[in-house]
């Protein structure tokens, strides 16, 4: 007994099909895989450093909460500075998210503020007073990453000793 094979049944792909489909799925899903992936890595650095930034604010804040005599002149790091009315300023390493550990500075510095609004009434001259403990400028610092790669963010502030 002889077997015909016929073609109509067969399901047989031709090369000029293949490649039609391969450049379609070249052109839309290769793109949308790099593109979810690069929104990923984007994410995460974007959620590091607003976790960052976010400590850092507090910090300013609890500086600016502290009162004038109690922020100690100089670079401090890595120490819980109290102050006489119980806030603390923390300025010890943190962990963040990726298990990368941020280290904190406050750099505080004093600035003489000057006058030149009293008026002296025999002269019509204004005198300029200077007072030298009138204002401190504060710098926190945090940093985090590796050596090569290593990010830094800065806030700055303004104490006045009129309070």
């Amino acid at each position: 007994m002889i077997k015909i094979y016929s073609k109509k049944n067969s399901h047989a792909v031709s090369l000029v099909e293949i490649m039609p489909i391969m450049a379609i799925l070249s052109i839309l899903i290769l793109p949308l895989f790099i593109l979810v992936t690069e929104f990923n890595s984007g994410n995460s650095t974007l959620k590091e450093d607003y976790e960052v930034l976010a400590s850092v604010e507090a910090k300013i804040e609890t500086v600016m909460a502290m009162p004038f005599s109690d922020l100690p002149e100089g670079e401090s790091q890595n120490v819980l500075i109290e102050s006489k009315n119980g806030i603390k300023l923390d300025l010890r390493p943190i962990s963040i998210v990726n298990n990368k550990t941020v280290y904190f500075k406050c750099l505080v510095e004093n600035f003489p503020v000057s006058f030149s609004s009293i008026k002296n009434k025999s002269t019509n001259n204004y005198k300029k007073v200077t007072i030298e403990n009138g204002m401190k400028k504060v710098t926190v610092t945090a940093n985090w990453g590796k050596k090569e790669n290593l990010k830094t963010v800065k806030l700055i502030c303004y104490k006045s000793n009129f309070d």
